[in-house]
């Protein structure tokens, strides 16, 4: 997933939580902090009780990042530090939320 822009990144975050019947509410606010930095912050509040507290900052230009492991670890999983995780987060809720 390419984002080269605000909004972009702003459409992302709209078209991911617009009509999730999962999502009771939410208090995400997505703005800039200049012209390469995005921020997402709030929480989502889900029908089972569950919240999801967020604080995503994504860049818009592509940078590559070294393989120097001591210092760039892959925080988990299908997490990245290359696109936005909230898609996957609210994913791995719902699944979680799904499960018996």
């Amino acid at each position: 997933m390419t984002l080269t822009t605000y909004g972009d990144y702003a459409r992302l975050i709209f078209f991911l939580l617009a009509d999730r019947a999962t999502v009771a509410s939410h208090t995400l606010a997505v703005y800039t902090v200049n012209r390469t930095v995005g921020i997402t912050r709030g929480q989502v509040v889900f029908r089972s009780g569950l919240e999801l507290r967020v604080f995503e900052q994504i860049g818009f230009v592509a940078h590559h990042v070294s393989p120097d492991i001591k210092h760039h670890r892959i925080p988990a999983p299908e997490m990245s530090f290359t696109r936005p995780n909230l898609p996957f987060l609210i994913a791995e809720v719902e699944r979680i939320i799904v499960a018996p």
